[in-house]
Parts: structure tokens; C-alpha cells; sequence
């Protein structure tokens, strides 16, 4: 019984060591191979305070070095935590300004997963609620229903609202709709942006104050398959949008990418300079899955001719990701 014990012990405890020195080494070289970006998925917030309960558990000598497997569990948890977690009070909003509220939600068809002992929160009834409540300006949805449902929503928005939807260009073995933009200004589609490994387009939106140019992207989710690709192909569609001074106001969507890919690096800089709205929030800015919200793989980012007021995350059991209602406006 003792021998089976001491196995069980460093079995859990090297297991333990050996995952967290990989997620740690993974925020170093970040997404270099594939299999370094695998590792970047390495939730380090759970299994840290893991590490550190299984180590109090035997008073701090799982491991030779008293409390040193606490002390590793503790810097991941602290790493994740601090990546994830934001404090930015909403700002008020100048008397001579109106704010633009946009929303993004991959909305999954609505309906998919029920995990609700209230079974009308569970469709896409409860998906809708939370949307009209929210009074947005812009409606980005990813992987929306493929039937009337979108049109119910934008009835119960207001007569003035209508629907954009887009086919994937490339194969998409979930869906036959990749996304959908509602709004109650006037739209037109002005092109497919061609991205590796994902699919982008370009909508016109022609505000009262303003013509807006939204970049909607969804980027593919195969594991073995890296982001840079797709994140420099929008990101220099950006650039040429702005070369030709018919800049990018916002860019939405699923990107299936966490921020600290390295294809991010240069998002802050691109055109007129880009802020990334899930950092202008109070709280977690993780989007999957939206029952704990570990990555943060939904984006919305916001050219820095607008001023931030608030990010907020909205949960609903009926899809597996968080939305986001982001609220600016222009300086």
C-alpha cells in the first residue's frame, strides 16, 4: 500500500510539473510550431491552483524542494490572471457625442448546448432577449441560426433594421451561414478580404454620422493548424484599407486565436492604431467556453479614432461562447 502510494504521488505530482513548466515555456516561445501553440492552450489559471492544492496536500514535499511545486502553480495562476483579468471603469460620454454600441456573440445557431434546468432559456428565445436588451447600434453574429430566427430579431429590433449574411468561402464542415451583420443603418458588402485559413469581409455601413467600415473574420479551428497566417492576412488588409484612405473602424469576430499569439503583435500599430475591446472591462475578458471562460478567442478591435467607454461580457447557456457589447465613440 505504501509503495502504491508513493507511485501515485509522483505520477500526479511529475504529470502536474511537466504540464505547467510546458504552459509556462509555451508564454516564452509562444506559437513558433504548432505544438508550441497547443501548448499556449495550457489553461495555467486551474491547473496552478491545482498544483498548489496537491502540494499543501502533502505539506509542501511533493516534491524534494519543499513548496516549490506551490510557488510554480502560484506564477502560473498569476500569469494567467493577470493576461486575462482588466480594470477599466466605464468613461462618460462627452455632451456633444453620441456612442456606437457593438455587439459580437457566436451565437453557435442558438439552441445547441443545454445546460439549464429552464428550458426557455435554452433556445434561441433566450439568445434574442439578451440581444434586443443590450440596444446596440451593430449586430455581429457568428455561426448565427440559418433559418426565420434572424429575421424575428431584426422585426423586434425596429422596422428600420436588416440583415447581411455570409457564406463561408472556404469549407466550413459546421455551418452553411459563417456570419451575419444586422444593423438599422443602410449596408453593402464591399469585398471577401481572402484570408489563409479563415474567411473576412468587408461591410460599408452608412451612418448618420459617418460611412463605417466594418471587417467581419471568422479564422479555422483546426488544431493543427497555425494562426499567423490568417492574423497577417487581416492584418494587412487593414493596412491596405487604410493606404487607401477607406480605413477599418472596428474588426470582429471568432478569430479561434488567443491573444497572445504572435500574429497579434502588431494590431495596436496597424493603420491608425487598434485597441482591443475586451480589455476595457471590469472583470474576465475570456470568451470560451462561456461556462468558464479560460481563452479569449473572440475579438473585437477598435481603431483608435474612437474612445473607449465600456466592454460588456454577456453569458447565455444556449451558446458555448461569451458575447461582448462594446460601447465607443468618436474623438
Amino acid at each position: 500500500m505504501k509503495l502504491l502510494k508513493q507511485v501515485l504521488r509522483w505520477s500526479i505530482t511529475l504529470s502536474t510539473l511537466v504540464i505547467l513548466l510546458l504552459g509556462l515555456a509555451a508564454e516564452v516561445v509562444r506559437d513558433i510550431s504548432v505544438f508550441w501553440a497547443l501548448c499556449l492552450y495550457i489553461p495555467l489559471l486551474p491547473f496552478g491552483l491545482w498544483a498548489v492544492a496537491w502540494d499543501v496536500s502533502w505539506r509542501g514535499k511533493s516534491l524534494i524542494v519543499p513548496y516549490s511545486l506551490t510557488v510554480i502553480g502560484l506564477i502560473a495562476a498569476s500569469i494567467h490572471t493577470y493576461q486575462s483579468f482588466h480594470v477599466h471603469f466605464p468613461q462618460p460620454i462627452p455632451d456633444n457625442q453620441h456612442s456606437i454600441r457593438l455587439l459580437h456573440w457566436n451565437t453557435l445557431w442558438g439552441g445547441k448546448y443545454s445546460f439549464s434546468n429552464q428550458p426557455h432559456l435554452n433556445t434561441w428565445d433566450g439568445l434574442q432577449e439578451k440581444i434586443v436588451q443590450q440596444q446596440p447600434d451593430i449586430i455581429v453574429l457568428s455561426e448565427p441560426p440559418q433559418d426565420n430566427r434572424l429575421h424575428q430579431l431584426a422585426e423586434q429590433l425596429g422596422d428600420d433594421w436588416s440583415i447581411i449574411s455570409f457564406e463561408p468561402a472556404q469549407t466550413c464542415n459546421r455551418c452553411i451561414v459563417m456570419f451575419s451583420v444586422l444593423s438599422p443603418y443602410p449596408m453593402e458588402r464591399e469585398r471577401y478580404s481572402n484570408p489563409r485559413n479563415g474567411n473576412g469581409f468587408i461591410i460599408r455601413i452608412e451612418m448618420p454620422q459617418k460611412t463605417f467600415r466594418l471587417l467581419v473574420v471568422d479564422g479555422a479551428s483546426k488544431y493543427d493548424q497555425l494562426r499567423s497566417p490568417f492574423l497577417q492576412d487581416t492584418y494587412q488588409t487593414v493596412v491596405e484599407q487604410h493606404e487607401k484612405q477607406e480605413p477599418i473602424d472596428v474588426i470582429a469576430g471568432d478569430f479561434n486565436s488567443i491573444r497572445r499569439a504572435q500574429g497579434f503583435d502588431n494590431y495596436p500599430t496597424m493603420g491608425d492604431g487598434y485597441w482591443l475591446a475586451g480589455e476595457k472591462t471590469i472583470g474576465w475578458r475570456g470568451t470560451w467556453k462561456s461556462y468558464l471562460p479560460l481563452f479569449d478567442i473572440d475579438h473585437v478591435w477598435v481603431s483608435q479614432i474612437y474612445k473607449p467607454i465600456y466592454t460588456t461580457f454577456l453569458f447565455d447557456s444556449a451558446s458555448d461562447h461569451r458575447g461582448q457589447l462594446v460601447e465607443f465613440y468618436e474623438q
